[in-house]
């Protein structure tokens, strides 16, 4: 049998009705073979297209799940990338002296403890 694309638009088969039909008005064993052969193959395209259908849909359905796993922890992880933004801003020590004459700072600075590095969000701008 003729095997059919999936993008191909569906033929419509044309099958006159049985019930008005008999043998003495025409109706041969030939038309009928002809019919059933019509019809095996209208069966075989719609089963193949179905079958088509499935499987997408069972492909769809796993990457929604593994999306739905996936969002989460990358949420996490950018929430614990991003947290240094909401951490509270963190006064500089007057201790801290400023050189303006040497553009350094002297060795009184003072950082608290809990202030962290800002990551970076584009590799390689940064040397090791």
């Amino acid at each position: 049998m003729a095997l059919s694309n999936e993008n191909e638009e569906p033929t419509e088969i044309h099958i006159e009705s049985f019930s008005g039909l008999n043998h003495s008005e025409g109706f041969y064993k030939s038309d009928e073979s002809k019919c059933i052969f019509e019809l095996e193959r209208a069966i075989e395209i719609r089963t193949k297209e179905r079958n088509s259908l499935r499987e997408k849909l069972r492909l769809v359905l796993r990457q929604s799940e593994r999306l739905d796993t996936l969002l989460p922890l990358k949420l996490e992880c950018k929430e614990r990338e991003l947290r240094h933004f909401l951490l509270p801003s963190v006064p500089r020590s007057n201790t801290c002296d400023v050189d303006t004459n040497k553009h350094q700072t002297t060795s009184n600075c003072a950082i608290s403890s809990n202030v962290r590095p800002v990551p970076t969000l584009v590799s390689g701008l940064t040397k090791p």
